[in-house]
């Protein structure tokens, strides 16, 4: 990847001129109004782009700058794009053709340069071929417990490894459990991935408690990215109470052994009557399968009990747990089942 030339003046094409046809890239030089510099090389079979090459800030000897012209301003235009991909997110280990036909193939094309396919280099649309990696955040869910801390495990990850360490900046905020009572995870940090891996945890405990009480959650939003571009930027951590109510009615789900899959008789039941009807949304999952079939338990008022008549497609065991349930009815403690054999 060194081999990047640019000389002057010259048809290339008809009088080749070292090291422009031999090297890696021969690049042309362009001005302000996009036209080929009067004093560039040319050659559309053996110039492969062209760059800005006219009145460019340079440094100059004694820590000073000046604007120069040629190509040998042109050239370091082109370098420092393949330095940039090389360096970039999904691009980092392609090798250096590859990374050549990435700035050919995204360069602007415009008529009149007398270089190869008349590219002009862009270097906005070279690293868009290049994205650097995603990253991302996801949901937890835990049940709080009455005695010890319990901790979960938030996932972030990134969509592609990085040639070097990336990071981004995590924040817990409190949605309706609060850090320190509920919980217990510093406010902020930073994470950070080390080259080649893409995944990481954050561990925030949940602390015990023996109040029955909703449940709670809070969120982790990721901000200030360093070598990412943030896709998924916020995360909900849900805690789920487990304390017993003492006026609540809790749904409870039978299990059933039989050898037919129609006229199944399933019992759904409520720890007390309530008034008023009931409408309980169950879910059954087919273990085998993973297909999955909803129904409703109706558990009609003063009742604490009612018995679905249920028709299934297929034999085997199938988990069955409840939906969103209504405001005052208590999930489960344990799943249910059907077991077909």
């Amino acid at each position: 990847m060194s081999k990047f030339r640019s000389h002057g003046g010259l048809d290339v094409d008809s009088t080749p001129y070292h090291p422009c046809v031999y090297a890696t890239i021969c690049v042309a030089a362009t001005d302000e109004n996009d036209d080929r510099a009067n004093f560039s090389n040319f050659g559309s079979g053996n110039v492969d782009i062209a760059a800005p090459g006219v009145n460019i800030l340079s440094t100059t000897l004694g820590s000073t700058y000046a604007r120069k012209s040629g190509t040998s301003m042109a050239a370091p235009h082109v370098v420092g794009a393949v330095a940039l991909l090389a360096q970039s997110g999904a691009c980092f280990d392609d090798t250096g053709a590859e990374l050549v036909a990435h700035l050919l193939n995204s360069a602007d094309t415009v008529p009149g340069l007398r270089v190869a396919g008349s590219r002009r280099l862009n270097v906005g649309r070279a690293m868009a071929m290049c994205p650097r990696p995603t990253v991302s955040v996801g949901d937890a869910e835990v049940v709080e417990g009455d005695e010890g801390e319990r901790r979960t495990r938030v996932p972030v990850w990134i969509s592609t490894p990085t040639p070097a360490e990336a990071r981004v900046t995590w924040t817990v905020t409190d949605v309706t459990a609060r850090n320190g009572v509920d919980y217990a995870i510093p406010p902020s940090g930073v994470i950070t991935f080390p080259p080649g891996q893409t995944l990481r945890w954050l561990d925030p405990h949940v602390l015990p408690d023996a109040v029955d009480e909703p449940g709670e959650s809070f969120r982790v939003t990721l901000s200030a990215p360093d070598g990412l571009v943030i896709n998924r930027g916020s995360g909900k951590v849900k805690i789920h109470d487990d304390d017993p109510s003492a006026t609540r009615p809790r749904v409870g789900l039978g299990t059933v052994l039989t050898g037919k899959t129609d006229g199944i008789h399933y019992v759904v039941t409520l720890s007390r009557p309530v008034t008023g009807t009931v409408q309980v949304p169950l879910r059954l999952r087919h273990v085998q399968t993973g297909a999955v079939t909803n129904v409703t338990a109706s558990i009609s008022g003063g009742s604490a009990v009612t018995v679905l008549m249920l028709d299934v497609a297929a034999a085997g065991t199938y988990r069955v747990s409840t939906g969103t349930l209504p405001v005052g009815i208590d999930p489960p403690r344990k799943k249910g089942a059907i077991v077909i054999k």
